[in-house]
């Protein structure tokens, strides 16, 4: 009798740590997937001409900024994209707009992206058919891993350009 009391303490003991085992990693299974990462674009009621705008989102590295920056209002018909489009998000939105985007599928490649130095800059390329010639008023925005990683990056997209609102 006493063998058996053992026993079952014993295995209760075990169960309790499988148990809480278990538990922890839900717990950081649900930390992690609070984490998620989003752009929110907002647009105005009127933009790009009355047409759709394709906007593009990358996560890239130093070198690859300068690439797409160099490639500037040609972005949409340049090699660069097309070498870049496994890890291109591409979105359509219209005038007045409310869209979020799930930035978790630009990180496919994570574990890849993090042995490498320099990658995390989230790329947001609108195609606008008319480019403002005002370099305060841009249809490329660069943004650092810690400014987007983990948070809801709000982009409000003008007629012609496109701005960061915040990051929550």
């Amino acid at each position: 009798m006493n063998l058996c009391l053992r026993e079952m303490a014993r295995n209760h003991g075990f169960a309790n740590a499988v148990f809480m085992s278990l538990l922890f990693v839900l717990a950081l299974t649900n930390w992690a997937c609070s984490s998620t990462s989003q752009a929110l674009f907002r647009c105005d009621s009127h933009i790009n001409d009355g047409l759709l705008l394709a906007i593009d989102l990358i996560e890239v590295d130093d070198e690859e900024v300068k690439q797409i920056q160099d490639a500037g209002k040609d972005w949409f018909t340049s090699p660069v994209r097309d070498q870049l489009r496994n890890r291109t998000k591409t979105i359509s939105v219209p005038g007045g707009c409310e869209e979020t985007v799930e930035l978790q599928s630009l990180s496919r490649s994570e574990k890849y992206l993090k042995k490498k130095k320099g990658y995390g800059t989230l790329a947001v390329i609108a195609e606008f058919q008319t480019i403002s010639g005002d370099s305060s008023k841009p249809h490329m925005l660069f943004r650092a891993r810690s400014q987007w990683k983990g948070k809801t990056i709000a982009l409000r997209v003008h007629e012609d350009y496109i701005a960061v609102e915040g990051a929550r």
